[in-house]
């Protein structure tokens, strides 16, 4: 029982570094409109994952990296992968 109110606590104190999300409608038309497509870039360019060695970069973070973002706040988000250039 310690082990799981020691994750939970772990869990919310890491929520606390987190920036606020209040999503607003001119906010997410405005994300929707920046975001690159496929007809915005010529040809050659592709979708690749970012890799650093065998791992993705996602899991290459230094340890103990964690910023404090809890002062900012997101208004609107759209996600898609960035494209990057072929290689050839």
């Amino acid at each position: 029982m310690v082990g799981a109110v020691v994750m939970v606590g772990a869990v919310a104190a890491a929520a606390d570094l987190d920036p606020r999300t209040a999503l607003t409608a001119p906010d997410q038309a405005t994300a929707r409109k920046i975001v690159l497509q496929r007809g915005d870039l010529g040809a050659g360019w592709q979708v690749v994952p970012i890799r650093l060695g065998n791992q993705p970069l996602r899991s290459s973070v230094c340890p103990g990296f964690n910023p404090d973002l809890s002062r900012l706040t997101i208004q609107g988000k759209r996600g898609h992968a960035p494209p990057t250039r072929a290689h050839s």
